[in-house]
């Protein structure tokens, strides 16, 4: 099953001389249940694929359809909803809130959601767990590795359960060890769990454990590993 469709996709940021392409023309089909690295040098489109497939950014042309909904024929409220409930995003600076503890912090997509403070505090601590981190639900970021920061933003990403994640160099802040144990991490969500993840990285031995390898060149899709 194909669940992310990427037809024609390009974007240029700026006008005129001041223009960048930073996509040009991507087609692509993600089936579901891929664990895929996209790799390439700094500045050839990594980061705007991603944004653009979770809908953080929108296109300059093309199109993406996730799990059938086309994208970017969508109201902003709209796309805000794809976006909490299909897409999860891992940043390589954690993007924690300081003043939250962990539980917290997992808990800050499924804010507001009436009713269901009970069931999504259990979650959170079900989800910290999953990641290695009972007993540390009450620390705040600041009181953690910076490994530890991102398996917070791991279980963060999946506290709606959505079925796609997206990391953006999950692993370029960490040190090897902690950086492997994060790749493992996204490893067995997408073997136990069957989502989807796509993760940009610079490092070979990330793309190594995953199952396909795609390379961007100035915003071209330069080639596909198997």
């Amino acid at each position: 099953m194909i669940l992310i469709h990427i037809e024609r996709l390009s974007k240029t940021y700026g006008r005129g001389r001041l223009a960048v392409n930073a996509l040009h023309g991507l087609n692509l089909d993600i089936k579901k249940g891929a664990l895929w690295a996209v790799m390439g040098p700094s500045g050839c489109g990594k980061t705007t694929l991603l944004n653009i497939l979770g809908g953080l950014d929108r296109p300059t042309t093309g199109r993406v359809i996730l799990d059938g909904v086309d994208l970017f024929t969508l109201s902003e409220s709209a796309l805000y909803n794809i976006r909490r409930h299909k897409t999860g995003f891992v940043f390589q600076s954690y993007h924690l809130l300081p003043n939250l503890n962990a539980q917290e912090n997992v808990l800050v997509p499924a804010i507001p959601r009436p009713g269901e403070a009970r069931r999504l505090r259990a979650r959170a601590r079900e989800l910290l767990a999953l990641v290695g981190l009972s007993g540390k639900e009450k620390n705040r970021p600041g009181q953690l590795s910076g490994g530890e920061q991102q398996r917070v933003a791991v279980a963060r990403a999946l506290i709606m359960d959505p079925p796609v994640i997206l990391a953006d160099e999950p692993t370029g802040n960490l040190d090897r060890p902690n950086g492997q144990k994060i790749v493992a991490l996204l490893q067995k969500l997408n073997r136990e769990t069957g989502k989807t993840i796509l993760i940009t990285t610079h490092d070979p031995a990330v793309a190594a454990h995953c199952q396909r390898t795609i390379t961007l060149d100035n915003g071209h899709l330069a080639g596909r590993g198997l």
